[in-house]
C-alpha cells in the first residue's frame, strides 16, 4: 500500500504508522461515504477523500457487528471529465470477493481505459 501512494505524491507516508494516520484522516474527513450490504449480509464501506481537482484516495473495507472497520485497501481514484462513445465493455471477475476489472475502448479517441469495481 505504502509504495504506490508514495509514487502518487504522498511521499511523506513512508512507514506503516504514517500510512495509518493517512487512513484515519481519510475516514474522519471523508468527502463521500458509501455503505451497502452484500448478499452475504456483510456491510461494505468506502470512504472517499478528494485531494485535488478530480482525484483522491479511497478506503474500502467492511464493518463488523460493533461497527468497527476492517480496512481492506487504500486505492487512488480519478474522476473522468469527458463524455465518450463506448461501444463495448469487457468485464472480468478477478476473485471470489466480487471484484471485477473492466476494459473500455473509446472508438473516437482510440484509447483503452481500465477500471475496477466491487459489487
Amino acid at each position: 500500500m505504502i509504495l504506490y501512494i508514495r509514487a502518487l505524491g504522498f511521499s511523506v507516508y513512508d512507514t506503516k504508522d504514517k500510512a495509518e494516520i493517512l487512513v484515519a484522516t481519510i475516514i474522519k474527513d471523508s468527502t463521500e461515504k458509501k455503505i451497502w450490504e452484500a448478499d452475504d449480509h456483510e456491510r461494505n464501506v468506502e470512504y472517499y477523500k478528494t485531494f485535488g481537482d478530480g482525484f483522491g484516495l479511497m478506503i474500502r473495507g467492511t464493518l463488523n457487528q460493533e461497527d468497527e472497520l476492517n480496512v481492506h485497501s487504500l486505492l487512488p481514484y480519478s474522476l473522468g471529465k469527458h463524455v465518450t462513445d463506448i461501444h463495448e465493455v469487457d468485464v472480468v471477475k478477478q476473485s471470489e470477493q466480487e471484484i471485477y476489472h473492466a476494459s473500455v475502448k473509446n472508438l473516437i479517441l482510440e484509447r483503452l481505459s481500465h477500471f475496477s469495481f466491487k459489487t
